[in-house]
């Protein structure tokens, strides 16, 4: 579905390889941080609001602008509003997860 209040980057622009280079990104940072469980939660939740937090970064772009570059920042809101990529990206770290070498209580 196209939306025509999108102004600056269609929803077309954001390629498949681009959506698979965030959902790496993303995972491999959370991973990193041995954030995986509060992660899956936190997406679990926030999948029935993805439209509205889309939005929301799309409001705080401007804020944003001086941090990251403004077309990065909207293909994360458009990356975002779908909540298959959320979806990906848990299954991604519950990849990474279950790839890890079982170890004691910490890693």
């Amino acid at each position: 579905m196209k939306r025509e209040y999108h102004y600056f980057l269609n929803e077309d622009e954001i390629t498949k390889e681009r959506e698979e280079e965030i959902i790496d990104k993303l995972a491999r940072e959370i991973y990193k941080r041995q954030l995986e469980v509060p992660a899956i939660f936190l997406g679990e939740i926030a999948k029935p609001f993805s439209f509205i937090l889309s939005s929301i970064v799309h409001g705080a772009n401007p804020i944003l602008s001086p941090f990251l570059d403004f077309k990065t920042v909207e293909q994360y809101a458009f990356f975002i509003e779908k909540r298959a990529n959320i979806e990906k990206i848990q299954c991604r770290l519950e990849e990474m997860k279950a790839k890890e070498p079982k170890k004691g209580f910490f890693r």
